[in-house]
This record gives C-alpha cells, structure tokens and sequence, in this order.
C-alpha cells in the first residue's frame, strides 16, 4: 500500500486531514486525496476565475526569509471580471494578506500576470497552505445569478515547503510495515532537515520482482536505516535489506527498539516507543555523531552531508536473532 491509499484509508475512517497530517503525511498529499474525496476532482480555484502558472522563487524556505510567488489570474466566467485587487493570504496570516491594487478588466477568458512579495516569520518547519484571492466584481450580475457587488474569494490552498535546503542525499529505510506510524513521522522529520527518505511501498514498479526493486533503490541510496522495532527483527524483508546492504558496503545506521535482542558489532542507537519523534530523531543524529568523524545532521542547522562521513559509518552488519521470521506485511 501506497503513501495515497494509506492516506485515502484513513480518511474514509473518519480521521480529518488535521489529524491525518499529525500522524506524518504531508500537507499537499493529504488535501489532494481529502478533495478527491470530497469532491471527485481537486478543485484548484474558485469556480470562475483560475490562477494558473504559479512560481515561486525556490522550493524551499527557511523561517525568517522573504520570498515573491508570479503567477496569473484567467477570468473563467462567461462575462467580464473588474479586479481591484489580487493577492495572497499565506496560512501564518489568518485574516490578512498580501495585496497588490490591479484596477483591471478582465473579459471573458482573459488573463493578468501578478507578482507578490511576502515575509516568512519565524515558523516551525513544515508545508504551509497559501491561498490566491481577488476582490473585484463581475459587471453584469444577471448573468449565472452572480452578485454584482465587490467582494474577496479566495481559491483552494497550494503548498509552500519551509525546510532546510535539500542536501542531495537519500536514505533508504529499511522497516515493517506494522511500523509505518513511525516510518512516516521519521520521514517528515528527516526531509524537514534536507534528507530525502525512500520508502519502497511508495515507489510502483509493476513487474519487477520486489527483491530487484528494494535492492536497486538501497543501491540508489546514500545509506539505509534499519528500524529494527519487535516488528521489523521478524520481517524477512528487514532482514534481506539490511544483509544486501552491508554485502555492498552500504553505511547502515541501525535503530533499535529497547528490549530487542540482536546481534552485530556496529554501534546502534537505542529508542523507546514511547519516546516523541523529535527525541528519536536527536538519537539518530546522536549516534551518527558517534560513529561518524563529523556530523550529517547538525544541532542547529543542516550542513551539507560529506561522503567521507558517511564511509565512516561502515560496519559489518552480522545477523539478527529473531524469534521467527515472516513477510513483510
């Protein structure tokens, strides 16, 4: 099961996005799927009048840095759109926005290229919703029983990213898919820092034999985490993928849940499920520390990831003990 199946399963139980995305997915992802749902299509913007194009001026953001969105505003009614204003309203905002004064007319099917400036204030890292809206009027309200009067509307959110830049790293996560509530939370924390995580379940190859398939994206990968909780020891699958990556020499970071048996010569960082992620993702960082001659993930602040740091974190990964062995499930 796929990151969208999961998240469509869990909507159609009854979760609401909010709580949904407190469990780990991302913002973009689960509103997709919640106006799927809702709707039967995802509605990008008010029904008669579009913004198209969108460009931010990066990917990514960081707390406390301005950033300028271009885009451009299609009237999509059949009859003609006076805007007296158009902007932004990011979620941080609540009640206000970016504006900029337009006093333009917009006929049918015509469009207005725009360009806005905002401020990013000190947030928590995460994807954060930024809502396009326009006040102005359509001009001949008899038409589709549209008012005539001016008014805002705002179209359905798109998503901004403020995180650490991108590294160019990838991590492969080696894991149960009983675990994937911690998988997915450990996933939104490492791509918060510019660690991008590959999750095999959300990759599709139709075809290829699933052994071909994790093994070329661990080959892929710059290192694996092995999340070797009660469930992950008894997966096969961990088993295979952790045993295919020290045979080539890929560095392995092993996680391991308190009260598990095993049994290698590499140092591995201890956790609790009870612990919050923050603490187990400090663990990780922690023990990298340990292990590696510098850090990959700092205290404060993402440096950029050196290969030779991650070299340092080779080690010869023997077995692990397990009770009995099964699929991945």
């Amino acid at each position: 099961m796929g990151v969208e199946e999961e998240i469509q399963q869990l909507l159609l139980e009854g979760r609401t996005p909010k709580e949904v995305i407190q469990t780990g997915y991302q913002k973009p992802t689960v509103y997709k799927i919640h106006g799927i749902l809702k709707k039967g299509s995802v509605t990008e913007t008010y029904s008669l009048w579009r913004i198209e194009n969108i460009k931010f001026s990066q990917d990514r953001y960081q707390p406390n840095q301005s950033g300028i969105v271009t885009f451009e505003l299609r009237n999509t009614a059949d009859t003609d759109l006076y805007v007296y204003r158009v902007g932004i309203q990011p979620e941080w905002l609540k009640e206000k926005w970016y504006s900029i004064t337009l006093r333009v007319l917009l006929h049918p099917n015509e469009k207005k290229q725009s360009v806005i400036r905002f401020d990013i204030p000190q947030l928590p890292f995460g994807e954060y919703g930024i809502r396009f809206g326009t006040e102005g009027q359509y001009l001949y309200p008899s038409i589709r029983g549209i008012k005539g009067e001016q008014y805002i509307q705002w179209s359905e959110p798109v998503f901004i990213d403020i995180k650490m830049p991108r590294t160019g790293y990838k991590m492969f996560i080696s894991h149960s898919t009983q675990d994937m509530f911690l998988i997915r939370q450990l996933a939104k924390h490492f791509d918060n820092y510019g660690i991008d995580v590959v999750i095999a379940e959300d990759i599709r190859s139709p075809g290829i034999k699933l052994e071909e398939k994790f093994y070329s994206l661990i080959r892929e990968c710059h290192f694996v985490l092995g999340i070797l909780t009660s469930n992950g020891v008894n997966s096969e699958w961990v088993r295979k993928e952790i045993n295919y990556a020290h045979k080539i020499n890929k560095p392995i970071i092993p996680l391991v849940e308190e009260g598990i048996r095993i049994n290698m010569n590499i140092e591995y960082v201890p956790f609790s499920l009870s612990e919050s992620i923050k603490s187990i993702f400090d663990k990780i960082r922690d023990g990298v520390d340990k292990l590696g001659e510098k850090r990959i993930i700092g205290h404060d602040a993402m440096k950029i990831i050196v290969p030779v740091v991650i070299a340092g974190l080779i080690g010869v990964f023997v077995g692990i003990l397990i009770a009995s062995s099964g699929k991945k499930s």
